[in-house]
């Protein structure tokens, strides 16, 4: 990339930075500000409601709420149990599971390696995190040899196509280019609408979530606001279709990171093309300019020059004279 085009992309980049900080801004601190007044209302009632618990109580109870859920315990399972005075939560707690079991971890291992990192699970001990960073260094080199080589096995039918009868008639670049865009929406549908139908049904979710789920999963953004419950240990009658689903993912997740990296370095390529013609353009137009202005420049020089010239000549003549 020449400087002039590195230049502007910068330049466009930082703009681009600068005009999504406005946007989110005016677009999430309203509703961060509502969701604050709404919880302490509700707060504020339930204290009214429960004046027995005292809020030093509740606020220690609710810290360890957050704590024990910060460790990866999925504590929903837990408060959804009923104390009787035959049985206690603690004795029933093997029944939940673990979010350990081998197929999550699985799950987890392709979310690690592939950098997608949604939080949702996380070593939490001294060792499992210190085998997560070696863990890591290797993995994600090796995910990324495997995403190339599956990237340059996608781009196959790509040039099937280019090589294909023309659409666009004695115009083989935007022939091209057209090719490519119809080839990878056609690709986009196969790997963000089509699953987000499924995460729709599966997950219950709208199909606006689930799409937003698919695009910040492929990009490997990974916020993790929305994770597919396919980590947490299936019920007993479903399990193998929860399985079957985990499996699913999985694939999706290799392939589709493969498909939206194309996709991501296709876009890249023509925003670079655009832009490096544009600052060639640019260039050559500030070159031609250059040079009328250094014409303009030479050729008042050799009138001033001249006209020094001639007052000398006739300054000569008059001394003469």
């Amino acid at each position: 990339m020449k400087r002039t085009a590195y230049l502007v992309m910068v330049a466009i980049t930082l703009g681009y930075l600068i005009l999504g900080a406005v946007v989110f801004h005016f677009m999430e601190k309203e509703h961060e500000k509502n969701t604050k007044h709404k919880f302490a209302l509700e707060h504020e009632i339930f204290l009214l409601n429960h004046s027995c618990i005292s809020p030093d109580a509740l606020r220690k109870y609710v810290q360890q709420v957050l704590e024990t859920s910060g460790e990866g315990v999925s504590i929903y399972q837990i408060i959804d149990m009923n104390v009787t005075a035959n049985s206690s939560i603690v004795d029933d707690l093997d029944a939940t599971g673990t979010r350990w079991d081998i197929p999550s971890a699985i799950l987890f291992c392709i979310t690690l390696i592939s950098t997608i990192g949604y939080g949702n699970m996380a070593p939490k001990t001294y060792s499992g995190r210190l085998f997560c960073i070696f863990y890591a260094i290797i993995g994600i080199p090796m995910f990324a040899a495997v995403l190339v080589g599956t990237g340059e096995r996608l781009q196959k039918p790509i040039k099937v196509i280019h090589n294909y009868r023309p659409w666009i008639k004695n115009n083989p670049s935007r022939d091209e280019q057209l090719k490519s865009i119809v080839f990878l929406l056609i690709g986009v549908c196969i790997i963000v609408f089509i699953p987000s139908l499924t995460f729709m049904y599966t997950e219950s979710w709208s199909y606006l979530q689930a799409v937003y789920y698919t695009i910040i999963t492929l990009t490997t953004i990974g916020f993790g606001d929305f994770v597919p419950g396919y980590f947490d240990k299936p019920a007993k009658f479903g399990a193998k279709t929860h399985n079957a689903f985990r499996i699913c993912l999985g694939l999706w997740i290799l392939l589709g990171l493969a498909w939206g990296a194309l996709i991501l370095s296709e876009i890249g390529s023509m925003l670079q093309t655009r832009i490096t013609t544009a600052a060639n353009q640019t260039q050559n137009k500030l070159s031609h300019l250059e040079g009328i202005v250094k014409k303009k420049a030479q050729a008042t020089k050799a009138k001033i020059i001249k006209r020094i010239h001639h007052n000398d000549c006739q300054v000569t003549s008059f001394q003469k004279y």
